[in-house]
């Protein structure tokens, strides 16, 4: 259950079991991918024992004969994602428990890395975080996760406020995976290019990737490509082409070339190629499930990602999306106050990252028809587009959702 209980202290037993066992070998089949892995934890070096190993013939009939007997004592283990033989042939053995001394490589990095790290090494890790910069945008999908639609009076974040609660994260936090800026449409704020650098500066040697998303329905400078490009950034393309008109399809080729010019790291995810599902509006009324009943529901969803606005962090970034976009009433009292953080407080810190909360959920499972996890067949079409704002009457959460529209 994700309700605090023993507030900074609720990972203490596994936790305990990592600063007995703190060596770390990663097993996969490919060496570059294992490589990966390794450099990916580089920033335990020195506290911590990492070593890869790429399992030929020899090393798998040894796993499957003997599990970890034969292995470095005091270690736990990381399996690379695309070895589930691996992981099947340790998990037959009575001596490996899954999720105490072997990893899969995804759970490992979005959940227990940010325990290991904190009672191992000292230092508090998350695996990703997301700044909204701007609610502007050159599309309006109906069905967008940042509820863009919904919201009528959309509006630029101010500069020396993001910095701010940039600053404020990595005073709480020592390392992140994944740092991402998002919108509504990130290069409509018109300081892309300063706030990267600054970050680039200040941070580079605090997170594995600095990441962008984009719809790139937008004209990219030939100097916002070239910061691009310097500052190492990962750009995560959204392409709607098949979903727009011409004339925005225009747009996007040509800074898809500017991208290409200034050889800028990117990764396109072709929106035909794509299934979204629809968190959002409710298909039952949630309302009038109890708190532990909302606290289990919340706890199986296990959606993490989280987003920081104004010195704040919230453990569900829909949560904070509908909140701004007034889906539901903005309330702060459920997101953790980076300002007063200090460091004696790291335990709970990381619990609160990895879910922990006073209630167990937030208010926004009410209305939110939950992640994949729960919520796997709900699909919604991708990318399609509608005019003006959106409106919700959430008096009664069963009623007609887009009851209203209105053109701008």
């Amino acid at each position: 259950m994700p309700k605090w209980t023993n507030k900074g202290h609720e990972f203490d037993e596994l936790g305990n079991y990592f600063r007995k066992n703190k060596n770390i070998l990663i097993l996969g089949y490919d060496e570059k991918k294992n490589n990966k892995i390794k450099e990916k934890l580089k920033f335990l070096a020195g506290k911590v024992n990492i070593t890869a190993k790429k399992v030929n013939t020899f090393l798998y009939y040894l796993i499957k004969y003997f599990g970890i007997a034969f292995l470095p004592k005091n270690t736990i283990i990381i399996v690379e994602q695309d070895s589930p033989k691996i992981l099947r042939r340790l998990l037959s053995h009575k001596s490996v428990q899954q999720n105490k001394n072997l990893f899969i490589q995804n759970d490992f990095f979005e959940k227990y890395l940010s325990i290991f790290a904190v009672y191992v090494a000292d230092i508090t890790y998350s695996e990703s975080q997301c700044i909204i910069l701007t609610t502007h945008c050159t599309l309006n999908c109906k069905h967008c996760l940042n509820f863009n639609p919904y919201i009528k009076d959309k509006s630029h974040n101010d500069f020396e406020e993001i910095k701010k609660s940039i600053d404020t994260y990595f005073k709480a936090f020592d390392y992140c995976g994944l740092f991402h800026l998002s919108g509504g449409e990130t290069f409509m704020w018109p300081h892309c290019s300063e706030l990267l650098k600054y970050i680039y500066n200040n941070y580079k040697d605090r997170y594995v990737e600095l990441g962008v998303s984009s719809n790139l329905v937008v004209a990219l400078s030939d100097e916002l490509c070239q910061t691009l490009h310097d500052c190492q950034v990962v750009l995560f393309v959204d392409d709607y082409t098949n979903q727009i008109d011409e004339k925005k399809i225009e747009i996007f080729n040509q800074s898809l070339e500017k991208l290409k010019k200034h050889n800028v790291n990117y990764a396109i995810n072709k929106g035909s190629e794509l299934r979204w599902f629809s968190i959002f509006p409710p298909v039952a009324d949630y309302t009038k499930l109890t708190e532990n009943d909302l606290a289990c529901r919340y706890d199986k969803c296990g959606y993490r990602n989280s987003e920081i606005r104004n010195g704040f962090m919230n453990n569900c970034n829909y949560s904070g999306f509908a909140q701004r976009a007034g889906v539901i009433e903005q309330d702060y009292s459920e997101w953790y106050n980076l300002n007063t953080y200090t460091k004696d407080k790291k335990f709970e810190l990381i619990e609160y990252r990895l879910g922990y909360s006073e209630k167990g959920y937030t208010e926004f499972c009410k209305y939110c028809n939950g992640y994949i996890n729960i919520n796997p067949n709900n699909f919604v079409p991708v990318g399609e587009q509608v005019k003006g704002t959106l409106s919700w009457n959430r008096e009664n959460p069963l009623e007609i959702i887009y009851d209203k529209e209105t053109v701008e």
